[in-house]
C-alpha cells in the first residue's frame, strides 16, 4: 500500500515534467520561422520519446555488461558533452552581429 506521501509526490513529478513540455514547446515555437514550427515540434518530441525509449534500454544493457558505474560515468559525459554544446552556441549567437 502506499503512503499518501508517496502519491503526492508522484503528482509533483507530473506537473514539473508536463511544464518542462510545455515550456521546450513554446521556446521552440517562438525561436524558428512560422512555415517549420510544426516540423521542428515534431522532431523534438520525436526525439523525446526515442530517449524515454533508448535511454534505459542502453542503460540497462551498459549496466549488465560493464556495471552501474559505466552507466553513471556515461551519463555525466553525455551531460557535460550537452553542457558544453549549450555553452559553445550560445557563444556563437551572442557574436552575431
Amino acid at each position: 500500500k502506499l503512503r499518501r506521501g508517496c502519491i503526492e509526490k508522484a503528482g509533483l513529478i507530473h506537473i514539473e515534467t508536463v511544464s518542462v513540455v510545455l515550456w521546450f514547446a513554446a521556446t521552440i515555437r517562438h525561436a524558428v520561422p512560422h512555415q517549420a514550427a510544426g516540423t521542428i515540434l515534431g522532431y523534438n518530441t520525436s526525439a523525446q520519446y526515442a530517449g524515454q525509449v533508448f535511454g534505459p534500454l542502453a542503460g540497462g544493457f551498459v549496466g549488465g555488461q560493464i556495471g552501474m558505474r559505466a552507466v553513471f560515468f556515461a551519463t555525466t559525459l553525455i551531460m557535460f558533452a550537452g553542457a558544453w554544446g549549450n555553452w559553445v552556441i550560445s557563444r556563437r549567437i551572442s557574436q552575431r552581429p
